[in-house]
């Protein structure tokens, strides 16, 4: 029987995979060699990929017998079901050229609208490399890779495109979008969704409008777009108008399988109530599900703070190590320590030139988030964070303009539980303009 399936093997025709080349920027060309889809893939011949799929007892019968011919190059493992498109990148010059910058990778379906992830090429290493992406277009028989170059000498560029032949293409149902603007209510808070629009590029123009307004406009899907996707959305506690409720991420989804969460999110002013996040899906789709989570970034209770008192700060120039642990509300926190630099005034800057206080913490239970509130110092000046950096069980928030003279601070964290709202919408697509009424001066 194993005899028999070695030499149907042998003789099964397979299905070219291999695409027309592209000339990168670099030099080198790539090509399309493969694609799968799943968790566990395997590129190699297609014997290879046959004999992969037999009992392991007879795996090693079977490659003695093909040899090469069943060889599998490299094996690549995804949490979840994913496309790898496996590129070959080769070159007839011994020099490739030295042009900085790099090339990214996204998806485009078959009317050319580019979304989802984007992928990352770095360097100019020869052989097999693999683009994985967890979500993409179901219901096209063939997709596109967009090239696109970004940074070096050519700033952002589109190098070009290789079309496949989509491997889960098939009929999938469709859901039936609410209308917007659309209301609904989550604890005491009450959320209104008025916009969804996708696929925007990474460039925004401001201007004022009629009345003195602010206008901002999003602008077009195109071959070098990131996807980026705008939500014009309200939210407000019906209880307490102290309490700032902001969304804090997104898992988007749709009827054909396909489930991401943001990867990237920004946001506008306290008056501007929207936020843009990547990655976005495709619009082809009759309706996308948004997973909106909110939590504060004002008005918390006095039992969800904790605060460190009389944290000393160190001399300039040093890490001051501090390890004080505390548990609270069953998150166990150890502020760590307390990089101390001059105070910074010019606009460019980078982490290493400014203050920063690092705290590591026992892993957060569903819905519940650590964030910092204030700093003050000994002399009553009270100083804000202008950005921090997160992982799974640590983060750092950092401070251009600690005074010098400051010895000691309190430092304030809230442990605070978020909500959960959905909504199924249609998103739009072109330029989205957002007008929103310049505020009044206090």
């Amino acid at each position: 029987m194993l005899a028999l399936g070695i030499v149907v093997a042998m003789f099964l025709p397979s299905k070219p995979t291999a695409s027309e080349s592209l000339l990168l920027p670099d030099g080198t060309t790539v090509r399309i060699v493969s694609v799968t889809y799943g968790t566990n893939h395997l590129f190699g011949t297609p014997l290879g990929r046959l004999v992969a799929k037999l009992p392991v007892r007879f795996r090693t019968i079977a490659k003695d017998v093909l040899g090469a011919r069943a060889a599998i190059h490299q094996t690549y493992s995804s949490a979840e079901a994913s496309l790898v498109v496996w590129l070959e990148r080769s070159t007839n010059s011994p020099v490739a050229p030295m042009r900085g910058g790099y090339v990214s990778a996204m998806l485009a379906d078959e009317t050319g609208f580019v979304s989802g992830d984007e992928e990352n090429m770095w360097g100019s290493r020869m052989g097999i490399e693999r683009l994985v992406f967890p979500v993409l277009p179901r219901r096209d028989s063939s997709l596109l890779v967009e090239f696109t170059n970004r940074g070096g000498n050519d700033g952002v560029k589109h190098v070009g495109s290789l079309s496949f032949e989509n491997p889960v293409y098939g009929r999938y149902p469709q859901w039936n979008p609410e209308a917007l603007p659309s209301t609904k209510r989550v604890g005491d808070i009450e959320v209104t969704m008025r916009k969804v629009s996708a696929g925007h590029g990474d460039v925004t123009s401001h201007k004022t409008g009629p009345g003195n307004t602010r206008i901002i406009e999003f602008g077009t899907n195109s071959s070098t777009s990131r996807g980026m996707c705008v939500c014009l959305l309200g939210a407000r506690s019906l209880s307490d108008s102290n309490k700032v409720w902001r969304v804090a991420s997104v898992r988007i989804s749709d009827a054909t399988g396909n489930s991401a969460k943001t990867t990237s999110m920004s946001w506008g002013g306290d008056d501007e109530p929207y936020f843009t996040f990547r990655p976005g899906l495709w619009p082809s789709e009759s309706a996308w599900k948004l997973e909106c989570e909110l939590k504060r970034t004002k008005g918390y209770g006095l039992d969800e703070l904790i605060t460190f008192r009389n944290v000393p700060l160190g001399s300039l120039g040093a890490t001051n190590r501090v390890g004080w642990t505390t548990n609270f509300l069953g998150v166990t926190i150890t502020l760590e320590h307390v990089v101390r630099k001059p105070p910074l005034t010019n606009e460019s800057w980078s982490s290493s030139q400014i203050s920063g206080v690092h705290l590591t913490h026992s892993m957060l239970a569903t819905n519940t988030h650590l964030d910092f509130v204030r700093l003050v110092v000994d002399s009553g000046e009270d100083v804000s964070s202008g950005s921090s950096s997160t992982s799974e069980n640590e983060r750092t928030y950092s401070f251009r303009t600690l005074p010098t003279e400051a010895e000691t601070a309190d430092i304030t964290f809230a442990v605070h539980r978020s909500h959960r709202v959905e909504f199924v919408v249609k998103p739009e697509i072109g330029t989205a303009r957002l007008e929103f009424p310049t505020p009044r001066r206090k």
